[in-house]
């Protein structure tokens, strides 16, 4: 076997099983494949024996990994568990399609194999650099690289556990994917893994997004909030990432989510100081006012009310009410615990413009869960207050200029003390 250094810089060869172009020569790839009469000469014969890739956007990069070569079971396309019995140990070689191509090298990697390889499925096609689907490119750590449909074929034909496979890249100072190596070793080195590190990696992915390195910067922002599940403040700033800079208003929607979760949560935990539940309250209230009818408003005050924080809850009932952002979720909250919120006239006059004007008064599911709402109060403010609740529901042209208010409190009156009870 020939030694690790000989083949670390090497490009690939165009020569056994190579495509009709080397249009991958600058893709960083080296993958060679070595027949059973050339490994049993000694030394494997990896120099004659070249093909294309592309190395995938995930996974790690080997200096000089040689391993055995196996189909992938089933269909062939990794897209179910693979048999550890199988591929421990070995090089899986998979036909593109079906599932993302991560999910297809997690497959391998969860079932004990050293190294992926997926076969393109257009005859004809150069290979393409596989990217990857939502946060699997974390936990892809095997090199992995992508094939002609060609090379795919020939090496399906001779495929067996004597076929060895030797994986190695050429990435030097100078490669053009040297910045992003770089910045692979850095996340997903093993003791980063064992702390919490999404600040620092956010700041370098400020660093990148400044620079208008885009596929940098979002991988990046990715890491940190999968790192930082329960850092609202963190999570606050990866939604916003997305919904500024990205312009991806639906993956900023699910970090809103995330963040206004993760901050819930810490505003009614009693252990945590004042000055953490002050800050965590604080992205809260940047989230629930993005969109009044979206999910992050309900998921804050159903925590709240889950956790009989009132205090908390009616915080951010009044705050949505003054900026006029109070979503139907957030209304139905507010009724469902009048008696303990109160503002009997503020709720009201809510209640009646939302069944005059609100886009979803057309909606029977809606107007169903309003008019409960609205006789839930109703009974309410007969029973506790001196308001004429109807008022609220009248035509405009039949209110007064000036809405009712709840009468002041009467002062007790003093009982007299006669002389003679001194």
């Amino acid at each position: 076997m020939p030694s690790r250094s000989r083949h670390r810089w090497r490009a690939p060869l165009c020569i056994a099983f190579a495509t009709a172009t080397c249009a991958s020569a600058d893709s960083g790839c080296l993958l060679r494949v070595a027949s059973p009469s050339e490994c049993a000469e000694g030394g494997c014969g990896f120099e004659t024996s070249g093909l294309v890739c592309e190395l995938a956007m995930f996974g790690g990069v080997s200096d000089a990994l040689i391993a055995p070569l196996v189909i992938a079971g089933g269909d062939g396309t990794a897209c179910e568990s693979l048999a550890p019995s199988e591929v421990r140990g070995k090089t899986v070689l998979a036909t593109r399609g079906t599932c993302p191509m991560s999910r297809k090298a997690l497959n391998a990697e969860e079932a004990g194999a050293t190294a992926f390889i997926c076969a393109n499925s257009v005859p004809g096609d150069a290979p393409a650099r596989m990217s990857y689907f939502g946060d699997e490119e974390s936990l892809v750590s095997i090199p992995s690289v992508m094939i002609s449909y060609e090379d795919g074929e020939r090496l399906r034909a001779v495929a067996d556990d004597t076929w060895a496979m030797e994986f190695a890249h050429t990435i030097d100072e100078g490669h053009r994917l040297r910045r992003e190596l770089d910045l692979k070793q850095k996340i997903f080195q093993a003791d980063l893994r064992e702390t919490d590190v999404g600040e620092r990696i956010m700041h370098l992915a400020e660093y990148f997004a400044q620079g208008n390195w885009t596929t940098e910067s979002t991988v990046l922002v990715r890491q940190a909030a999968v790192r930082s599940p329960n850092n609202p403040e963190l999570l606050y700033g990866v939604a916003t990432y997305f919904w500024n800079f990205r312009h991806d208003a639906a993956t900023a929607r699910g970090y809103h989510e995330a963040a206004a979760s993760a901050a819930a949560l810490q505003v009614v935990d009693p252990s945590l100081p004042a000055t953490a539940r002050e800050a965590a309250m604080t992205v809260v209230k940047n989230v629930v006012v993005l969109i009044p009818e979206d999910k992050p408003q309900l998921l804050v005050l159903r925590t709240f009310a889950a956790h009989s924080a009132l205090a908390e809850l009616k915080e951010i009932l009044f705050f949505l009410h003054e900026r006029r952002k109070l979503g139907s979720g957030a209304v139905l909250e507010w009724a469902n615990r009048i008696e303990n919120i109160g503002d009997h006239a503020m709720l009201l006059s809510v209640l009646a413009g939302f069944l005059r004007e609100h886009p979803s008064r057309e909606d029977d599911d809606w107007m169903s869960l309003m008019q409960e709402a609205r006789g839930k109060v109703m009974a309410s403010c007969a029973e506790q207050t001196e308001l004429d609740c109807e008022w609220f529901f009248l035509d405009p042209e039949e209110q007064d200029n000036t809405p009712p208010k709840e009468p002041p409190k009467k002062k007790p009156r003093r009982r007299k003390i006669y002389a003679g009870e001194l």
